[in-house]
């Protein structure tokens, strides 16, 4: 199964740091890694790509101007896509409010703040090599917080 780290944020600055952080963690060589901050071309990519030897794992800016990132998570929950695609919310600052909606998307697995740290570099790493067993909420009903 090939894996792909998707990068998507409105905020030209975090992107690239966050692209940063990932393509120089050496755990990441070998993964196949593109940033976006276009809403069209992050779809258009995943419609484009819709295999089921594809795995996704999307690093979502949850604060995307006019709600872009659930009107995407709503788009991706509706549609029969055959790949595997999980989704980690990224935010500069926690709201309850997201967090309790984001609880309705079954794609979506954890929130991390940004930039991205080394520690949610490697908390990500281990998911997707199978060694780090995310579950959508934690013992208290809340997804997790990288």
């Amino acid at each position: 199964m090939q894996n792909e780290i998707l990068v998507i944020d409105n905020d030209i600055l975090i992107l690239k740091l966050n692209s940063f952080f990932v393509n120089k963690n050496e755990l990441y060589k070998g993964f196949k890694f593109l940033s976006f901050s276009n809403n069209d071309e992050r779809i258009n990519y995943l419609f484009d790509n819709n295999k089921n030897n594809r795995s996704f794992l999307l690093l979502l800016d949850v604060d995307f101007p006019t709600n872009h990132s659930w009107e995407f998570l709503d788009v991706v929950s509706q549609e029969g896509f055959e790949c595997d695609i999980k989704v980690i919310l990224t935010t500069s600052f926690f709201r309850f409010h997201d967090m309790e909606k984001a609880k309705s998307y079954p794609k979506v697995i954890a929130f991390a703040s940004k930039p991205l740290s080394k520690v949610v570099l490697l908390k990500v790493y281990n998911f997707i090599r199978g060694t780090f067993n995310f579950k959508k909420v934690n013992e208290n009903g809340k997804l997790h917080f990288l």
